[in-house]
């Protein structure tokens, strides 16, 4: 769904962004790369500069989860209830979709192995195909910790790198982008693995980079048209 076929409405726009969340916790859960699900997304508003729509996945460990609400750019509450389990990440979101005009959506995580990149403060690089098919070109960068209140690393980060698909934030986790709350789900079940891979492909004697030439050829390899198949007569 395109945001030109979104529903406009509130309470409906409100409606879909609660289905994208309870849909992510599902991809999480079932792909075992994120089962204690707590984090949250958020949706930028058809039709609004300035609104985000944000709640959170089904933790089971939370016996509530927060529901989808409307904010405006100032942080007031448009539509919905606010649970303050948010309020640490919208002026992160904020900053975000005010910093990058292209995207659409984002997801919040603290799954395992970018979370670990994150508190090293190391670049997730992009040495193994998953990672530059998603795109990422040279890596996934680590914006300077801040408080979770406080969204101006992260913007500044994004200002230095315009095109990146995530971020990690230094000693607390990523920050997935996507055209959808679920398209931001399945690039971070990616991303996730390749952090994994390449954790242990350091334990096994070191990252082997791929060439220098690799994003170019695999981003044009997944435009190219399909093969076509002849089954023998």
């Amino acid at each position: 769904m395109t945001s030109k076929t979104l529903p406009t409405d509130k309470l409906a726009f409100s409606q879909y962004v609660d289905r994208e969340l309870i849909e992510a916790s599902r991809i999480f859960r079932e792909t075992g790369v994120y089962p204690t699900l707590i984090g949250n997304g958020a949706w930028r508003v058809p039709g609004a500069d300035d609104q985000l729509a944000i709640g959170g996945f089904q933790s089971p460990l939370s016996s509530k989860r927060a529901g989808v609400v409307i904010l405006n750019f100032k942080g007031e509450v448009l539509h919905g209830e606010f649970n303050h389990s948010l309020l640490e990440v919208v002026p992160i979101y904020i900053a975000i979709f005010q910093t990058r005009p292209d995207v659409q959506a984002a997801i919040h995580t603290h799954s395992t192995y970018l979370a670990a990149y994150s508190v090293a403060e190391r670049p997730l690089q992009n040495h193994h195909i998953s990672l530059p098919r998603f795109g990422i070109r040279d890596e996934i960068p680590v914006a300077a910790w801040s408080t979770r209140y406080d969204g101006t690393t992260i913007a500044n980060i994004l200002q230095e790198k315009p095109d990146v698909p995530a971020v990690l934030h230094a000693n607390h986790g990523a920050f997935i982008f996507g055209d959808s709350i679920v398209e931001a789900t399945r690039h971070a079940v990616f991303f996730e693995e390749g952090a994994k891979i390449l954790l242990l492909a350091e334990q096994l004697g070191g990252i082997k980079r791929l060439p220098p030439d690799a994003y170019e050829a695999i981003q044009a390899g997944l435009r190219a048209p399909a093969p076509q198949i002849v089954s023998p007569n």
